[in-house]
């Protein structure tokens, strides 16, 4: 299950970071550290690694795959992708209220 945790825990760190990417940097409130011009780019670089770490830990670790040695992962991930998305939809959507900005 270790590449389970490299999927969750990078993509839980990527996820703000493709946040910012998507909305614009222009978004963000005066800070007292700043990337500067180099902050779109080492995001993006980020953000892309984190989708190639995530694609190589979907792939199963034997061929020919069988029930036996499938890597079982992505069906992990679905579901409880799947899992928190109808949490949020059914229970939680409206009542969130994210930080200021």
């Amino acid at each position: 299950m270790a590449g389970a945790a490299v999927i969750f825990l990078q993509t839980s760190c990527a996820l703000p970071q493709a946040i910012l990417l998507w909305r614009g940097r222009h978004i963000m409130p005066e800070r007292p550290f700043s990337l500067g011009r180099f902050g779109f780019a080492i995001n993006l670089i980020s953000v892309l690694w984190v989708i190639l770490l995530d694609i190589l830990c979907f792939l199963p670790t034997e061929m020919p795959v069988t029930k036996e040695n499938m890597n079982y992962v992505s069906v992990v991930s679905v579901g409880l992708t799947a899992a928190v998305l109808a949490l949020y939809v059914f229970s939680k959507r409206g009542q969130y209220l994210g930080p200021r900005l």
